[in-house]
């Protein structure tokens, strides 16, 4: 079969995280090692100029405010999700996707960071998210312009918690879910999981493995806490849901979507012809991200109240 084209940056750019940066992800690497090599992913990422970061330490949540620019009122508010398998990330190892992100859309965005396994398996990040989501709404956000969003665990983190906030009743909705390569089902029954393996230079069968055990520790791989494919979703506000085509996840993708649309939910399934796991986070390395984030912003500011 034939590969897709990829602009001359992203080939590049795929060849140096093949070499240098998903092998320090395996596996056979300690956990210790293995965040480590996670939060050095910052550094491949150029900063993103007029970024202020304000950092939230309390006891109902941690994480970061970032905003480029003077905040537009009129503009979105995002509550992000960070990825790594429920294992690794950080707010800190996701600053420069989340950053570019605030600067693509305008929006002025909370990075919250969650307890991650194997320490604390499921539902602890749900719990987590679910604390954070709560204090998020007390801090003078309009409902009408918030979005959930999140990336790889951190996308099925952000559809749990909008299941438990459908289940509960009573807390205000999103507007609407962006959704980056997410993570939706830990059974890995996906058919893309066969078909991409190889071609996604960000995640192997070993490292998915590995993070869904550390995470379920037992629990049914397709519990909706954890696998929110198997989710009622019924009540769900609009989703973007973005995935590469050469990723080993694209069926969670695209399953959801199915799923989603069976629903009555509102869906944009976009996938990236060549692109692999998350490749959002290169924004400014390579012209696919940055389109990719572009749309983002279109999905967002379509579902913006109108201004009087």
């Amino acid at each position: 079969m034939n590969r897709p084209e990829r602009s001359p940056e992203a080939t590049q750019h795929r060849e140096t995280l093949a070499r240098y940066v998903t092998p320090l992800l395996d596996p056979s690497h300690s956990l210790r090692a293995r965040r480590h090599a996670m939060d050095a992913l910052s550094a491949f990422a150029p900063p993103v100029p007029g970024v202020e970061i304000e950092e939230v330490d309390r006891p109902e949540v941690t994480g970061e405010w970032l905003v480029v620019g003077r905040p537009d009122p009129g503009q979105a508010t995002l509550f992000y999700l960070h990825g790594g398998g429920y294992s690794l990330g950080s707010p800190f190892s996701h600053r420069p996707l989340v950053a570019n992100l605030a600067e693509v859309t305008g929006s002025r965005i909370f990075s919250i960071a969650y307890r991650r396994a194997p320490e604390h398996p499921c539902p602890a990040a749900l719990e987590d998210a679910l604390r954070g989501w709560r204090w998020f709404l007390e801090q003078d956000v309009d409902p009408r312009r918030v979005f959930v969003a999140g990336d790889s665990a951190g996308g099925g983190l952000a559809l749990a918690m909008l299941g438990q906030l459908v289940r509960e009743g009573g807390s205000p909705m999103p507007a609407g879910l962006v959704l980056l390569s997410p993570w939706t089902d830990l059974a890995l029954t996906g058919e893309s999981l066969e078909r991409n393996a190889g071609h996604d230079v960000t995640v192997s069968w070993p490292v998915l493995r590995r993070f869904a055990a550390d995470y379920l520790a037992g629990l049914d791989s397709r519990d909706p806490r954890a696998s929110p494919l198997y989710a009622d979703l019924h009540g769900f506000p609009p989703m973007l849901i973005q995935a590469g085509g050469e990723e080993m996840l694209l069926s969670d993708a695209t399953r959801l979507a199915d799923r989603a649309r069976s629903s009555g939910v509102e869906v944009v399934l976009d996938i990236a012809p060549g692109m692999w796991h998350v490749w959002q986070a290169w924004a400014r390395q390579m012209p696919e991200a940055h389109e990719a984030l572009e749309r983002v912003a279109a999905f967002i500011n379509h579902r913006l109240p109108r201004r009087h």
